[in-house]
């Protein structure tokens, strides 16, 4: 036994997370000029600080603008040689999504993201713990400057394989694919995040399209059943997640779809009678008649934020989902009797269809069944499709369009929409979206004062301005919607021991193949699907333990090993 654990063994808490040290990839500005000085910064092999050491540093009087290249979380680390005089030097630190944002005071309450330190004469400090990519040092003191050495920043992540993987013959969906992933992944820490920036929470219904996610690209792993536990220990019966009553029934729905990827009935086992708490108590705010009547913050997501109708169609519909997935949960669990009561909910639930004009609620209301895909696609989703979108609801959007089949006009969707951020140059996926905003745009990456700020400029609700988050969890789906729709896995019994594999239709959606791997607990899936003569052929090596079976028609060939 070392002295750590001698002597801390008691009041220590291990940090599974990866850290590792990022020199700057750029300079964006500085003032005043010094003709490609700070340049040092982005080449530097300095690691500690040394009196004697003559080498060179960057000798900073004024202020420089740091990228990273692309959003962290973490903080950054300044190693210093000798400043002027023989005193710590004031230096103001601002951190930033955006290279604008990095350049103002701000403020989140939930961050710090301005703070004005103490630069040490031949040492170093650390400092800052948030998500971002630039970061803005300026000394204060007039007259003084700090001789920095080296400026690193510091990652803390879970060094996980990806598992899943897609690959096709256009660069716009692979990037769309890489940046839902690489968002999620950020904000796994200590649990699974809204956003690195902002709230750094555990939102119950953003969890949902981020577990999707790692259910397409990590498998198994320990941070999703952490926060799900969390999630039920920190609600105690009779109350609502978060305090908002749709988020209780995403956890529900969340917990379904993490078993049927997973399989992991032990886990399951340990949720017995919370879900039967749940589901009792959810099912006191339904009307005789079969109506929705929760109370506790009526909310879906913000684009529906006001409008009532669709908030009760939506809540409504989620209902239905909650009750169907509960009562397969309880009858996994051989709890016949709660069961029946889940399915008794279900049928009184069905007998109301509010109407609505909304596309999130109408989404809603074809994944519960309560409305045909197709017509639903024809009538109203396919309308206008990227006006009043959300990047949190537009994943569910995605996944009714693609039950209607409509997965060409899907595929435009995902480009023209999410692929809109990555034009402004989003390394990840943001809070919000409006297609709007590309007019006159200026990119997050630029200080263009002919152009629209758009991080500064934009924003509702409680994300007005650089309050806004550029790396938002909730915004991932369409990774995991391109992993079950166009790569065309979806797992059709529990753990993933019977997978379906729906090959796409590579001449309609424009593309030559689609290839990719998924995780199940039994291994990795490998699908390939090649444009041959006009019809796809369809190769898929799978685990012993997983049975395959690929859809097959008169439009496509496959092969299974």
């Amino acid at each position: 036994m070392n002295t750590i654990q001698k002597y801390f063994k008691t009041r220590t808490q291990n940090d599974t997370r990866s850290h590792k040290r990022i020199n700057p990839a750029r300079i964006v500005c500085e003032s005043p000029a010094t003709d490609g000085a700070s340049a040092f910064l982005i080449d530097s092999k300095c690691y500690q600080s040394n009196v004697c050491d003559g080498n060179a540093g960057f000798k900073l009087e004024g202020s420089v603008l740091l990228d990273f290249g692309r959003e962290i979380y973490g903080g950054i680390e300044i190693i210093t040689g000798s400043n002027s005089g023989s005193h710590e030097i004031a230096l103001k630190v601002r951190f930033g999504e955006s290279a604008s944002e990095a350049m103002q005071d701000a403020e989140y309450s939930h961050i710090v993201q301005n703070n004005v330190i103490k630069a040490p004469r031949n040492g170093s400090v650390e400092t800052g713990l948030c998500g971002f990519r630039f970061v803005s040092l300026e000394v204060i003191e007039q007259g003084c400057y700090v001789d920095l050495k080296a400026v690193r920043a510091i990652l803390h992540y879970h060094d996980l394989p990806y598992l899943g993987s897609f690959e096709c013959s256009d660069p716009i969906l692979n990037e769309i694919w890489d940046t839902g992933a690489y968002t999620v992944h950020l904000n796994m820490q200590e649990y699974l995040w809204d956003g690195i920036k902002r709230d750094r929470l555990v939102w119950a219904g953003d969890v949902h399209p981020a577990v999707m996610v790692i259910n397409s690209v990590f498998g198994n792993v320990d941070i999703v059943p952490k926060t799900l536990d969390y999630l039920r220990e920190s609600t105690p019966l009779p109350s609502f997640m978060n305090d908002y009553c749709s988020y209780s029934l995403w956890w529900l729905i969340t917990l379904y779809d993490w078993y049927l990827y997973q399989g992991d009935l032990e886990f399951l086992k340990k949720q017995r009678e919370y879900i039967i708490g749940l589901l009792h108590y959810i099912g006191e705010y339904i009307s005789k008649d079969g109506i929705e009547c929760l109370e506790n913050n009526r909310f879906l997501d913000w684009n529906t934020s006001g409008d009532k109708p669709a908030i009760h169609a939506g809540l409504q519909a989620l209902m239905l989902k909650a009750f169907n997935v509960g009562n397969n949960l309880l009858n996994t669990l051989e709890c016949k009797h709660d069961a029946e009561y889940a399915k008794k909910m279900t049928v009184l639930l069905k007998k109301n269809i509010p109407e609505t004009d909304n596309k999130q609620a109408i989404a809603l209301q074809v994944l519960a069944g309560q409305l045909d895909a197709v017509q639903a696609n024809q009538d109203l989703l396919s309308q206008n499709p990227l006006q009043n979108l959300s990047t949190f609801y537009g994943y569910y959007v995605l996944n009714a369009r693609g039950m209607a089949g409509d997965l060409t006009n899907c595929v435009d969707m995902l480009k023209d929409y999410w692929g809109g951020m990555l034009k402004l140059g989003a390394t990840t996926f943001w809070e919000s979206f409006n297609m709007d905003w590309l007019e006159n745009a200026g990119r997050i990456d630029e200080l263009n004062p002919d152009k629209v700020d758009v991080h500064k400029t934009y924003g509702e609700h409680c994300y007005k301005g650089y309050r806004h988050s550029l790396c938002h969890a909730w915004a991932a789906g369409p990774t995991a919607w391109l992993s079950e729709y166009i790569l065309g896995v979806t797992p059709a019994k529990p753990g993933c021991l019977e997978v379906q594999i729906n090959p796409p239709p590579l001449a309609e959606l424009g593309l030559k193949f689609v290839r990719g791997t998924f995780p199940t607990p039994h291994g990795v899936i490998h699908v390939n699907h090649k444009l041959i003569n006009n019809k796809v052929r369809t190769e898929v090596m799978a685990p012993d333990a997983v049975s395959v079976l690929v859809v097959e028609d008169e439009t496509n060939i496959a092969l299974a090993n």
